[in-house]
């Protein structure tokens, strides 16, 4: 009897996957321009690509010229070109080939206010550029939003360099069990191709949360609510796809945990006073010397996201604090202090120099540190 029953059980299991296998589990999705579109703003991606850079060279008239290189694009690219409208004041005006036919006569000037912050002069500019795509037999034009920035220590000296990063975003709308679905697209490369391996791609019901929001790149799966999709697409201009209903084989719960590189630090005790910086540097290095203690330096920024992570669950980990509790610990930001910068050769944030009493580096680290990293990098000054 009781064989009889798995057996049954069994056949009810097959019955059941047929009958999802039979109904709606896919779903044709047409892609858009979603960046600047007010309906698709709570469905933007989150962050953009780190930029691209482009080499300006300096003309007879003073201008600075250079050219943006789409990979999708034959040529030499798009050329770009700055300009002072009052010299020795910054370069203040951009005019892009926006059409990419080589010319800039019908292509509007971009203005700008030059900027000041981490210590150098900002000039930057939001355009956007007509790109041609192909999709099988058809070929098509979509609007490729860029951010433009370039910068100066001294506004006497022209830039070397313009940076361009990808603003935009491609949207499609599906329905779902009669719930409307938002899929995105973002380019991750700055090379105008959304659907590129690399890329980004998120599925989110309009009735989610924003805070629920989840991307993953293009071939790997996203959850929505409590189900989980995969998005195959029609060819490399992302213009349609098939978004498929998939079974991972795991809880949307586990794989979030699996997937979380902070959830240790997340779970770890927390102390009732994080780690105790100062910000006054000269001042605690000479108490470092004065009571023989080893000192750390931690390098961070105001735009640094890592350094504010580290705040958040490293700092205040009972165990780092534990741990720290005989070190002199310092606070010092990128952007302010250059001489020490360039004294200690930090290139990225956070970065973080164990020394010992004397100004010895003991140690050191570059990007986010774990808890438990964080704990051995301290422990490292009582081995000194």
């Amino acid at each position: 009897m009781k064989k009889v029953m798995n057996v049954g059980l069994f056949l009810a299991l097959i019955g059941s996957c047929e009958v999802l296998i039979a109904g709606k589990n896919k779903w044709d999705v047409s892609f858009e321009q979603g960046y600047g579109v007010e309906k698709y703003k709570r469905y933007q991606p989150m962050g953009t690509p780190k930029g691209t850079e482009v080499i300006l060279e300096k003309q007879p008239n003073g201008a600075l010229v250079g050219f943006i290189q789409l990979p999708l694009e034959a040529g030499k690219g798009r050329m770009v070109k700055l300009t002072e409208s009052r010299t020795g004041k910054g370069y203040d005006r951009l005019v892009v080939d926006t059409d990419n036919n080589g010319s800039l006569d019908n292509d509007v000037v971009l203005s700008t206010e030059i900027s000041v912050g981490r210590n150098a002069y900002w000039s930057t500019f939001s355009s956007s550029l007509r790109v041609m795509y192909s999709a099988g037999k058809v070929d098509f034009t979509r609007e490729y939003p860029v951010a433009l920035w370039a910068a100066t220590d001294d506004l006497t000296k022209a830039p070397d360099t313009l940076r361009f990063s990808s603003q935009g975003f491609l949207i499609g709308e599906v329905l779902i069990e009669d719930v409307r679905h938002y899929v995105t697209l973002s380019d991750s490369k700055n090379d105008g191709d959304y659907g590129g391996k690399g890329d980004i791609w998120s599925v989110r019901a309009a009735t989610e949360m924003e805070s629920n929001r989840s991307s993953r790149y293009i071939g790997d799966f996203v959850w929505s609510g409590d189900n989980a999709y995969l998005l195959t697409l029609s060819d490399s201009s992302a213009r349609e796809g098939i978004l498929r209903a998939h079974n991972p084989g795991i809880t949307k719960k586990d794989d979030l945990i699996k997937r979380d590189p902070y959830h240790f630090d997340r779970q770890a005790k927390r102390a009732a006073k994080p780690v105790q910086f100062s910000h006054d540097i000269e001042a605690s290095i000479k108490q470092a010397q004065a009571e023989g203690a080893a000192y750390f330096i931690d390098f961070e920024t105001t735009w640094c996201g890592a350094c504010k992570q580290m705040d958040a669950m490293v700092y205040v980990a009972q165990e780092v604090v534990d741990v720290a509790s005989e070190i002199i610990c310092i606070k010092a930001d990128g952007d302010e202090e250059g001489a020490l910068i360039e004294k200690y050769s930090v290139e990225a944030y956070p970065t973080g120099i164990l020394f010992s009493a004397e100004g010895k580096e003991i140690a050191r680290f570059v990007g986010y540190q774990s808890v438990a990293e964080m704990k051995a990098f301290f422990q490292q000054a009582a081995k000194k």
